[in-house]
């Protein structure tokens, strides 16, 4: 991750050197070296480069200087247009900006946060990709608005710090992490939403939405030019996300071994390295086997690294904290895995997510998209070919009312203050509301899995705040024409448990690995709770004031002994949260900031 940030200064206001310092410090923690530090009238722009090939410190264009974490897809192309030749992808963005002031942030896709600043127009424009996989925090206090993708860089003041947001704590502890797009653990900390464009100028702050998931428009076609058509779509979204590559994570499924595939494809498989999670502790699925077969077949060396040497929740009160609480039991793990690829240099593709690419649409989604006839033949085909129906998402059972459908309830050891926070509406970002995405009924379930998962958990996992490590993780199954292709396609057969990725794929790796089934980590979260268990002294941390009186005691230690594996780990986050609450950067005296 190249760690930046932007600090604008009230009119009239000479830089204020604390504010700097503290964010020059916060930035050069993560940063592979001392962050650069640029001024221009009215805003100071700082930056620390991760990559060999990132920019030394912020880049000046014609009109504006920036900043920022950009990988952007389809540079080439772009760069024609413009008819612009800089060597940084944050040339391109000036480039753009140049031509298209506010309105650039709609022509660029990829994997980006970044700040620019506008001298002449005193603008402000920071922006975030259209899935949100780079995290970009906005904080103002009287001294100064900053923009960073570190959060402890936006914390520069005690008045920042001071106030945790009462809503965002009751979801972590319900949920695992807040539920609206703009909300932080801050109440003076919020999150520029996933593909929006934050402008700020003397008239005041805006907030637009300048990404939207492309419309699902089915085109059928031969099989054969299906299946071109998609390894030309992957094959290019990891030809983009190759400079710098050192590592992909490879497990022994179809997601990671596409993506191994493609590397091979490039002829990059000598300069890239493959890591494997290994659970030899708590799971008996043998993962390293089919990985080491991909592995083979795409002519990439393989290190297996522990995925459960660490208990649950080890090390929670005496390692590095995470910027917010994290819903992350294995967390030290997930240290260690990415510490391993950080040997092989400082980025890595990751294969996320496929499941939510390719998760079938039901029956009434599909009949907005596609006429009767054509359902009707694609079922018959499909039956024909495989022996039985494909998913069509009637639930038969809850349309009877034999079974209620699931719903999301709070844990039953929140009290009913805590409760009551959760029914806080939504946060606005500098007194902007953030645009809804348009959802189209065509592919919802993929559309809101997409939308509303990447943007927090997967983000900030993945954040080097987190992980601790000099390592930025790329995506390369979340490209934009990735998932465009894949939302134009017939979803039967083609999204019917990964038939596109496994045929388009099949004569490049391996019969086994292809016919391999979604295989979930069998038993591990049951092995784990029990690991706990034993280890568990009885003890239950208390939350400090104001939110004493959150936890029932009773309720709480019931689900910790007793519940089920997924209610003892839901409350884990008890633990979590108050190891987060004894271990932050600030004093220990706050407030809730209530709303």
């Amino acid at each position: 991750m190249t760690a930046f940030a932007a600090i604008v200064w009230p009119s009239g206001s000479a830089p204020d050197r604390d504010i700097e310092e503290h964010a020059s410090h916060a930035l050069s923690e993560l940063g592979e070296q001392p962050a650069c530090l640029t001024r221009a009238p009215g805003c100071t722009l700082l930056l620390s480069p991760l990559h060999r090939s990132d920019p030394a410190g912020p880049v000046q264009g014609v009109s504006a200087i920036a900043a920022g974490q950009v990988l952007l897809e389809d540079r080439d192309a772009l760069s024609r247009t413009l008819n612009a030749d800089g060597e940084h992808d944050i040339s391109i963005v000036l480039a753009a900006y140049d031509r298209w002031r506010r309105e650039c942030t709609r022509h660029l896709t990829g994997e980006y946060a970044f700040a620019l600043w506008n001298p002449t127009r005193r603008e402000l424009l920071a922006a975030r990709d259209g899935f949100g996989i780079r995290l970009l925090y906005a904080a103002r206090a009287p001294r100064a608005l900053i923009v960073s993708n570190v959060l402890a860089a936006a914390c520069f003041e005690p008045s920042i710090t001071a106030e945790i947001d009462e809503a965002a704590m009751a979801a972590f502890l319900a949920n695992g992490g807040p539920l609206d797009p703009v909300r932080t653990i801050y109440r003076n900390v919020r999150l520029v939403p996933a593909g929006h464009t934050l402008s700020v100028t003397p008239d005041g702050p805006t907030l637009s939405r300048h990404w939207d998931f492309p419309r699902p428009e089915i085109r059928h076609g031969r099989a054969q030019v299906i299946l071109e058509g998609y390894r030309a779509a992957l094959t290019s979204a990891v030809l983009d996300r190759s400079r710098d590559l050192g590592t992909i994570f490879l497990s022994g499924g179809i997601d990671s071994g596409t993506l191994a595939a493609c590397i091979s494809n490039i002829g990059a498989s000598r300069a890239v390295h493959a890591v494997t999670a290994t659970h030899d502790r708590f799971s008996t699925i043998d993962e390293l086997s089919f990985a080491r077969l991909t592995a083979e077949a795409t002519r990439l060396s393989l290190t297996p690294v522990s995925g459960d040497a660490h208990a649950a929740l080890d090390g929670l009160f005496d390692s590095p904290s995470s910027p917010e609480p994290l819903d992350e039991p294995a967390l030290a793990d997930w240290r260690a895995f990415l510490g391993a690829a950080c040997r092989n240099g400082t980025a890595a593709l990751y294969g996320e997510d496929g499941d939510a690419i390719f998760q079938p649409p039901s029956l009434p989604s599909l009949r907005t998209s596609e006429s009767a006839r054509q359902i009707g033949l694609a079922i018959s085909a499909y039956v024909a070919s495989h022996r039985r129906l494909p998913y069509l998402g009637l639930r038969l059972r809850e349309r009877l009312g034999i079974r209620r459908p699931p719903g999301v309830a709070a844990p039953c050891w929140l009290t009913p203050h805590a409760v009551r926070a959760l029914e806080t509406g939504p946060a606005a970002l500098l007194e902007c509301e953030p645009v809804p995405a348009t959802i189209s009924d065509a592919r919802p379930d993929a559309q809101r899995r997409l939308g509303t998962q990447i943007s927090r958990d997967l983000a900030a996992l993945c954040a080097p705040e987190t992980s601790r490590q000099r390592l930025e993780l790329r995506f390369p199954l979340l490209d934009t024409r990735v998932v465009s292709y894949v939302m134009s396609i017939p979803p039967i057969p083609w999204c019917q448990h990964k038939a596109l990725p496994r045929a388009a794929f099949a004569s490049r790796l391996p019969e086994s690995v292809l016919r391999r089934p979604k295989t979930g980590v069998h038993g591990f979260s049951e092995a784990i709770v029990d690991d706990w268990r034993r280890r568990w002294r009885g003890d239950v941390p208390a939350l400090p004031a104001p939110f004493d009186g959150w936890i029932d005691n009773h309720h709480l230690t019931h689900a910790l002994r007793e519940g089920s594996a997924m209610d003892a780990m839901m409350a884990w986050r008890v633990f979590e949260l108050a190891a987060w609450l004894e271990r932050r950067r600030v004093p220990r005296r706050f407030e809730v900031a209530r709303v």
